[in-house]
C-alpha cells in the first residue's frame, strides 16, 4: 500500500489491478485519480486524502465493494471537516455508460447497499431504516413498537435523496428536492399493514363459506 505518502500527486493504475481499503489512505496531496480497466475497488480506498479533487474511470467501471452492509460506499470517508467525497468529482471516459446511468446503477451502493441472494438492494434498506427507527425505542425496553408507513416512507425516501444528492454532486448533475427513482419492490401501504393479507383472509373465508352453502343444498 502507499499509506501517508505525502508526495503522491496523482496517481493512474490500469489492467485488472485490486485496490482494497486503505490502500491510498493520508495521502494527503493526492488530488487526482485515474483508473483503467481496474478489476475491483474497495470503499475507502482512498481514506482521508484531503486534497482529492478527481477520480477518473476509464474504459471501464470497477467492482465497487462496501466495507459491510449498511455502510455506504466513499472513497476517501470524513475527517473533521465532513464528508470528503463531497469535493471530489467523477469523470466517466468511454465507460459505455452515460453519468445517468452509472448515478441509477450505483445509487444504493452509496446509501450503503446492494443485491444479495435473499433481497435487493432497495428492500435491504427498508429493513435497515425500519431498525434504525425502532432502536431508540427498543433502547427503552418497548420491544413491541413499531413505525408506522408514513414513518418509513418519509426516512427511507430522505436516507434515498441524501445519497443520490452526494452522487449526483460528484457527477456534475442538478440536485434534486425528491428522489428520482423510488424502487418499486419496497411494501405498499396496504402490504406493510397487512390489509391485503387481511382482505384475502375475508375473500378466501366467503369463498369457503359459499362452497359449503352449496354442498348443504346438494345433499337436501
Amino acid at each position: 500500500t502507499f499509506d501517508s505518502c505525502q508526495y503522491i500527486q496523482s496517481v493512474e493504475i490500469q489492467d485488472g489491478t485490486e485496490i482494497s481499503s486503505y490502500s491510498f489512505s493520508w495521502c494527503n496531496n493526492l488530488s487526482k485519480v485515474q483508473l483503467k480497466n481496474v478489476n475491483n475497488l474497495e470503499s475507502h480506498a482512498f481514506y482521508n486524502c484531503e486534497s482529492l479533487k478527481k477520480i477518473v474511470f476509464e474504459e471501464s467501471i470497477p467492482n465497487l465493494c462496501v466495507s459491510f452492509s449498511g455502510m455506504p460506499f466513499s472513497f476517501a470517508g470524513f475527517n473533521l471537516d465532513g464528508d470528503i467525497d463531497q469535493n471530489i468529482k467523477i469523470e466517466l471516459k468511454d465507460v459505455g455508460i452515460s453519468t445517468e446511468e452509472f448515478l441509477y446503477r450505483y445509487l444504493y451502493l452509496f446509501a450503503g447497499y446492494e443485491d444479495d441472494f435473499f433481497s435487493s438492494a432497495s428492500q435491504s434498506m427498508w429493513e435497515a431504516v425500519k431498525v434504525d427507527l425502532c432502536w431508540p425505542h427498543w433502547d427503552e425496553g418497548d420491544y413491541d413498537y413499531e413505525p408506522t408507513y408514513d414513518e418509513m416512507y418519509d426516512a427511507f425516501k430522505a436516507k434515498l435523496l441524501e445519497a443520490e444528492n452526494k452522487l449526483r454532486a460528484m457527477l456534475g448533475l442538478e440536485l434534486v428536492s425528491e428522489p428520482t427513482n423510488m424502487p418499486t419492490d419496497i411494501p405498499t401501504k396496504e402490504e406493510y399493514e397487512g390489509k391485503e393479507d387481511s382482505e384475502e383472509s375475508d375473500e378466501e373465508n366467503k369463498d369457503s363459506g359459499d362452497e359449503t352453502e352449496t354442498d348443504e343444498v346438494d345433499s337436501s
